[in-house]
Order: C-alpha cells, then sequence, then structure tokens
C-alpha cells in the first residue's frame, strides 16, 4: 500500500513523499530511520493499477540512460535513494519509472540494491543486478554502472542495425502484397466485364486471375479467419519450450540466415563474458548469467553442457571448440587470452569485431534483398499485366 507523510528534518526543513509500506507502523519505522520527525501518515487512497497496453517494453537504450545517469550522480556523491527518485521523474519509460519506485520502497525497508533491482527481473537483466552486487561488495558501485551504461548502448546500437536492415525489405514485402491484391480484386474484374461482353475465349491466365480475385473476394472473411487462427496458433505454440528451443536451433543451425544468427550470438557471448570476468565474477558464474543474456535456448543448452566441462578442468577455448556454433576465430582468441592472462581484453576486442561483421553483414543482406524482392513483385505484375493485355490483342485480332 501507498502511504503520503510529512516530516520535519533535524534542521527544521519540512519534507513531504510518498512511501511503499504494509502498514503504517512500517512507514512510521522507515521515517524514524531516516531521521525525520513524522508529523501526519495518511493512506493514498483508489492507487491505480497500470495496465500497460502501449510502451510496455523497457529498451535497452531505456537502460543505458538510467544507467548512465545513475552513474554519474553516485560519482559525484549523491546518495542512492535520492538518485533514485530523480531517476524516477526523469525516465519516460512508465514501467521503469513504477520499477524505480518500488526499489526506492524496498531499499528504505533496508534492501541492497541489487536485491531490490532483482525483484524486477521482467525489466533489469540478471546481468545488471550481478554487476551493481559485485560494484556493492567492492565498493564500486559507480564504476559498475558506468559498464553497464556502455554494454546496453552497445547491445541497442546492435539491435538498431538489425532492425534498420529489415525495415525495407518488410515495407517492400508489404507494399507488394497490398498492390498485388489490389490489381487482383479491384483493377482486374473491370477488364474481364469486358471480355465477357465481348464473349471472346479467354486465356487460361486471365481466367486463373480471374477465379482467384473471385475466390479472395468471396471468402476474403474465411481467408481472414484462416489467417488470424493461424497466427494465434504459431504465437501460442511458439512459447512452449520445446518448440522455442527447435526454432532457435533451425536460427543457428539450418536457416538460410545462420551465418549472421551466429555472429551477432558471438558478439553478444563475448562482450557479456568479458564485462562479468573483468567485474571479477568466477567463470562458472559469467557462463550461467552469458547464456541467459544470448535469448537462444539451444545455445544456453550448449554453454550449460560446457560449464560442466569446464568444472572438471577444461579451459573455455577448448569448450567453445566443442560446441561447434561459434567462428573458429572465437576459441583462438579465447586461446590466447587464456594463455596470456588478458582474456577479458581479448573477448571485447572480439565482441567489437564481430560488431562490424554484423554490420557488413546485415548491409549486404539488404542489398542482396532489394533486387531480389523486386524481381519477384515484377514476375507477378507482369504476369496479371500479361493476363490484361492478352484478352485485348485477341480482341483486336478479331476486329
Amino acid at each position: 500500500m501507498t502511504y503520503r507523510y510529512r516530516a520535519i528534518s533535524k534542521t527544521g526543513e519540512y519534507v513531504e513523499d510518498v512511501l511503499y509500506a504494509e502498514n503504517e507502523f512500517e512507514v512510521l519505522e522507515i521515517i524514524k530511520s531516516k531521521k525525520l520527525f513524522p508529523i501526519s501518515i495518511k493512506k493514498v487512497k483508489n492507487e491505480r493499477v497500470h495496465i500497460y497496453i502501449f510502451n510496455t517494453r523497457v529498451k535497452k537504450s531505456d537502460l543505458s540512460i538510467f544507467c548512465r545517469q545513475f552513474y554519474s550522480m553516485i560519482d559525484g556523491g549523491v546518495e542512492i535513494l535520492e538518485c533514485l527518485k530523480v531517476l524516477r521523474t526523469q525516465t519516460k519509460n512508465k514501467r521503469l519509472k513504477e520499477a524505480t519506485h518500488h526499489i526506492s520502497m524496498d531499499i528504505q525497508k533496508g534492501d541492497s540494491l541489487s536485491k531490490a533491482m532483482g525483484k524486477h527481473m521482467d525489466i533489469f537483466p540478471v546481468i545488471l543486478i550481478n554487476m551493481l552486487e559485485i560494484g556493492e561488495i567492492t565498493g564500486n558501485l559507480d564504476l559498475s554502472l558506468k559498464t553497464m551504461s556502455i554494454y546496453f548502448e552497445k547491445e541497442d546500437a546492435l539491435e538498431r542495425k538489425i532492425i534498420s536492415s529489415l525495415i525495407y525489405p518488410t515495407m517492400l514485402t508489404v507494399i507488394s502484397i497490398i498492390v498485388l491484391t489490389f490489381l487482383i480484386t479491384v483493377i482486374f474484374p473491370i477488364f474481364v466485364e469486358i471480355f465477357e461482353y465481348s464473349e471472346l475465349p479467354l486465356p487460361w491466365t486471365t481466367r486463373f486471375i480471374l477465379n482467384l480475385g473471385n475466390y479472395l473476394s468471396k471468402y476474403r472473411y474465411v481467408f481472414y479467419g484462416i489467417l488470424v487462427f493461424m497466427i494465434s496458433i504459431i504465437m501460442y505454440f511458439r512459447n512452449f519450450y520445446k518448440v522455442k528451443k527447435h526454432i532457435h536451433r533451425f536460427k543457428i543451425e539450418l536457416s538460410p540466415m545462420k551465418g549472421i544468427n551466429r555472429k551477432i550470438i558471438t558478439s553478444r557471448l563475448t562482450r557479456t563474458l568479458s564485462i562479468l570476468l573483468s567485474s571479477g565474477i568466477p567463470m562458472i558464474r559469467s557462463i550461467e548469467v552469458t547464456s541467459r543474456i544470448i535469448d537462444n535456448i539451444y545455445v544456453e543448452e550448449k554453454l550449460m553442457e560446457g560449464k560442466e566441462y569446464i568444472k572438471k578442468g577444461w579451459s573455455l577455448s577448448k569448450v567453445v571448440e566443442d560446441i561447434g556454433l561459434f567462428p573458429p576465430m572465437v576459441s583462438s582468441m579465447i586461446n590466447v587470452g587464456e594463455v596470456s592472462g588478458t582474456l577479458d581484453e581479448l573477448l571485447y576486442k572480439t565482441a567489437d569485431y564481430y560488431d562490424l561483421e554484423v554490420e557488413t553483414a546485415l548491409h549486404r543482406l539488404a542489398i542482396l534483398l532489394e533486387p531480389i524482392l523486386l524481381i519477384i513483385m515484377s514476375i507477378f505484375i507482369g504476369f496479371i499485366v500479361f493476363a490484361i493485355v492478352l484478352p485485348i490483342f485477341n480482341m483486336v485480332d478479331i476486329i
């Protein structure tokens, strides 16, 4: 429950704030722990339940800005609770704003920052929680926040490259479908009426397009229903673990884009491991956290299997090579890092290298897809035009 209180500090300063607590007694204890003299405590009635329809996702860019602002204030000597209060007023994402409020309340109850954030794992990734925990233990919370701001910034840049490379092909495909549907269902029937009035025999191409247009017009609601049903089935079953695992395996082993997918996963693997290992997190724990960050169940299982071999004495380079899903360069770089004692540095350099590789591969894919989609669209439109023009030529011959 939410309570609004008024109090006075030892210096005579008037304080008014909001607290989240189980009862008024708990609010009173929190106020006293802050060395304030309470004046009034009132329960906030009709608390609003937030249903997030829009802006439900906390983006990597939001987390990057959150960590960078947090770092700047911590580095400047501002207390954690005051930092959270400022962050809550500045952040635009409603979910992040609400989570920041609850984190403040939990810290006032005695929780550490990492423990309070750990209660919102749907918003804050596990790597951020672990890094903050290490920062609290070592007394370098500001450095942990700075490192994570850079990490999320690079992750956001990677996601933007992927999305931007797919925007044009997707838009071209959607526009092509709309144009073709319009030609078949609206434009083509106009010419067919002329052909039927002339009582000329129609070529098979014209009859095919005509039947297709009639079918789409007559049974369009059935078609829409089937389409919605199929999408619903796909969306439902794709959340099942085994189905998700097969989809992720297809992406990394069988998909035409498996090369790009492997480079994206390699970039995330090496960058995450680099940050965790450089912060002093043990190898086993680093692999566990990294496997959850990669966002591929199939690769996650492979890494967790490899973790057991590391416990038996295997090197990380041997495990990565044995998994067989990453480019050969990765295991070689890791091996050099293990021998020279600079594993975290070489992993970070490898991540930067594969970021550039992903960008180059996506750029080439976009360049390749553009003419292919244009050719496919031209073939379909040409077929429809041919189906219209051929009967016209027949009419001219008869005349």
